[in-house]
């Protein structure tokens, strides 16, 4: 795991110092080995975490053995030792690692060899010979992939956007279209930044780059190609997990786990010990009850005779928050950036490599947004004789009070029948909307008329997977959207941030295919979510786990609105450069009367607009 950064420029020599200042904003990466490769218009940096293979012979960028080919690689090539069985079981190589098995196999076949890697990565290969440079990015996004692309003088790239900044070379101009997309998701989705010259490289895509500054797209990897009808068998599911968790084992640094108390990673610990090995564990409270499942962490964690080690969460000064704020680069406003920050944080301390459960509920059918879009479908289906049903609904939330608990009920009951009587598609879209298009009007007084509605990003995906069914089209839309803009992107930069490694077997694309060749109905129903994945843990987790009501990882933020935070919400609200950005104050002063007298819990609304307003202190 690692930072990596470059320069391909189509006219000029790249300075050595360009890259240098490059690799310093990515220390925080990896800080065991760092480098740097120059050939006249070319330039490559690496900082290293070193996990696998610690001797610095396999330092980055690497060079190969015929010394015609380099490569910059983030990540972790699981499967790397079967490869090197397989296709190089009489060459030299030079050390232990997965970087030379990953330079090798790209010198021998291009890229027909990232149809044979099973890992996380994102690299940067440059072929000396043909000059050209190959960039890659893994099939669900896992790890991130930052460029900046100008057509008659440079490509620039780099694994977090700060490094990219750093060159000068790029406008900080905001992209109106990615401002519009965060106030409605609170992530930026798609290819897009918040910066209008730095775009993503997709999951699943190849960009390659010749030295006249051509530029070939390519998606190597698509779910829905590989998706045939299985039946559901949860053995094989269970030996698919297993089996993906040995993999993720492999490191020559030891290797711990995150240990919430939930289904997730319970699965992933116990498993681990029965794999033979006993990570250390480490948990996250809250003193909020609602929000706290550390004791059920640590039992489990006993129960296993494994090392525990838990930290109360407390709400970050305005300082602290304004520096995580600013480090994560963009705005985002999922509130369990912070905890996963702390926990990452304390992990480091003692650890470089971590498993992780992030993907079960996306791969399973574990939220309960699976079950509104089932009920949702019935609705719909049912017109007009639920439009009596569901007026009564919105009149039944219009009158709930609003509570500060954990995505409370009437949280989203609210959101449901606001939402339930659009086409399903859509409704999936708004159960996570934070303002729609009329309230984004209102906040930015016009200023997006030029703009396309955020829900267009997502229909290019229902287009995309339009022949399957529509229950299989929201997990999969959700794949694009949610997990790899929202969840994984959450992920990196909170690990990476303390030289952290995070490992998720649930996200192991045989594993992932397994469950996303069964219909729906297998992973979830009425009142009943993550079933098929229960059924195949039975002999691994007591029932009372299996049992347990799913919670989430969200901070208790309408508390700390009306606390700890609303003299920095009202100072921010009120600065001059954040009224210039968001100039709907009339709008702004409504959703805090709302919520300071109780009327209507905002805090996620506010939220997502106090890191925007942080986001921007910081960057511009």
């Amino acid at each position: 795991m690692c930072g990596i950064c470059g320069i391909f420029s189509f006219k000029a020599q790249v300075e050595p110092a360009a890259i240098k200042n490059m690799c310093r904003c990515l220390q925080h990466r990896g800080n065991n080995g760092n480098g740097v490769w120059i050939d006249k218009n070319i330039g490559l940096g690496h900082q290293r975490l070193a996990i696998i293979d610690l001797n610095p012979g396999a330092n980055q960028p690497f060079i190969n053995k015929r010394q015609d080919a380099v490569l910059t690689f983030n990540g972790e090539i699981y499967n790397f030792k079967s490869l090197k069985k397989q296709f190089f079981s009489d060459f030299p190589f030079r050390t232990s690692s997965d970087t030379e098995v990953l330079a090798e196999l790209l010198s021998s076949k291009q890229s027909a060899a990232l149809e044979q890697l099973n890992g996380m990565f994102a690299f940067a290969f440059y072929d000396r010979q043909r000059q050209k440079l190959t960039c890659a990015r893994d099939r669900l996004g896992i790890k991130p992939f930052y460029y900046s692309y100008s057509p008659k003088n440079h490509f620039i790239f780099a694994s977090e956007v700060k490094a990219l900044l750093a060159t000068s070379l790029i406008s900080t101009e905001i992209d109106r279209q990615a401002l519009s997309d965060y106030l409605s998701l609170g992530y930026i989705t798609g290819e897009r930044t918040i910066y209008k010259q730095i775009k993503k490289l997709l999951p699943g895509q190849l960009l390659e780059i010749d030295r006249h500054g051509n530029t070939k797209h390519v998606t190597y990897w698509a779910i829905e190609d590989h998706i045939a009808p299985e039946p559901a068998d949860p053995a094989v599911i269970l030996n698919h997990l297993r089996e993906a968790i040995n993999l993720r084992l492999v490191s020559d640094v030891p290797v711990a786990a995150f240990l919430s108390g939930g289904i997730d990673s319970s699965a992933i610990t116990s498993l681990t010990k029965q794999c033979n090995y006993s990570p250390d564990c480490f948990s996250i409270g809250f003193h909020e009850k609602s929000f706290d499942e550390s004791v059920s962490a640590e039992a489990f964690a006993r129960q296993l005779n494994l090392k525990h080690y838990s930290q109360v969460f407390n709400a970050p000064d305005p300082n602290t928050l304004q520096s995580i704020a600013g480090h994560i680069d963009q705005p985002f406003a999922d509130t369990s950036l912070l905890p996963t920050f702390q926990l990452c944080q304390n992990a480091a301390q003692s650890t470089r490599v971590v498993l992780s459960g992030d993907g079960g509920d996306e791969v399973f059918g574990g939220y309960e947004t699976c079950r509104a879009d089932l009920l949702q479908l019935m609705l719909f289906r049912q017109q007009p004789l639920s439009s009596y049903a569901i007026n009564a609904g919105k009149l039944l939330a219009s009158i709930i009070p609003a509570d500060r608990g954990k995505v409370s009920t009437g949280y989203k009951v609210k959101q449901f029948f606001v939402y339930c009587m659009n086409e399903p598609a859509r409704a999936h879209f708004s159960w996570r909307l934070y303002f729609n298009e009329s309230e984004k009007q209102q906040l930015l007084d016009g200023q997006i008329k030029s703009v396309t509605e955020s829900f267009a990003t997502f229909a290019g995906y229902y287009r995309q997977f339009r022949r399957l069914p529509i229950l299989k089209q929201h997990m999969l839309v959700d794949l694009k959207t949610w997990l790899a803009d929202d969840i994984l992107f959450k992920a990196d930069i909170c690990s990476m941030a303390h030289g952290l490694e995070l490992r998720t077997p649930f996200l192991d694309h045989q594993l992932l295919l397994r469950a996303f060749s069964l219909p729906t109905d297998a992973h979830f129903r009425k009142k009943k979510t993550k079933k098929l994945l229960k059924a195949a843990l039975e002999s691994v987790l007591p029932s009372k786990i299996l049992k347990r009501k799913k919670s989430g990882f969200n901070c208790p933020v309408s508390t700390w609105l009306d606390n700890d935070y609303y003299e920095l919400m009202r100072d921010n609200f009120s600065n001059k450069a954040f009224k210039e950005l968001i100039p709907g104050q009339n709008f702004i002063e409504n959703l805090l009367k709302e919520h300071k007298e109780r009327k209507r819990d905002n805090g996620f609304r506010l939220w997502n607009l106090l890191m925007l307003s942080l986001w921007q202190q910081s960057a511009l």
